[in-house]
């Protein structure tokens, strides 16, 4: 796992976010456990939306790994709060983050390498932080639902 391998070096922890299958979280307890993590890793579960940009701005780098995520909320909600964003090349990701990304492969080794890059490169991290806040910028709830009404009139008329 890219954490274990990366605490090796850096104080790094993981928060976990987001509606789970119990099955399933006790498969990853039990990975967690294994590998002597569970100081590291922590399990939050669905969290209300208003607290978000204050866990956001408790952590150093978002990762966006998603493979069926329809759109990217999440990673406009990070760069908002002015997270770099590392995520694994898909449609969504190249659309939502453009240059304002740092990417990588969909691999534990491209995960590990990807979050190096970013503590390592400093004048491309603000460079993409800056562009990221930017983009999400463009996003606002108000234009997004006036937009939205607007189309779907068109359907009715």
């Amino acid at each position: 796992m890219a954490l274990k391998d990366l605490k090796k070096i850096f104080n790094i922890n993981l928060s976990l976010v987001g509606s789970y299958n119990n099955k399933y979280k006790k498969v990853l307890m039990s990975k967690i456990n294994e590998l002597g993590m569970e100081k590291n890793v922590k399990i939050l579960g669905k969290i209300n939306y208003e607290k978000l940009p204050n866990l956001y701005n408790q952590h150093d780098i978002k990762i966006y790994a998603s493979k069926s995520e329809t759109f990217g909320m999440t990673m406009i909600e990070a760069m908002k709060c002015g997270l770099p964003i590392l995520a694994t090349r898909n449609q969504i990701s190249c659309e939502i983050l453009s240059d304002a990304g740092f990417f990588c492969k969909d691999t534990i080794g491209g995960i590990k390498t990807g979050i190096l890059k970013i503590i390592e490169d400093k004048k491309s991290l603000q460079s993409k932080v800056i562009k990221g806040i930017k983009i999400s910028n463009k996003f606002k709830w108000k234009t997004t639902s006036k937009d939205t009404f607007n189309f779907l009139e068109g359907f009715i008329n």
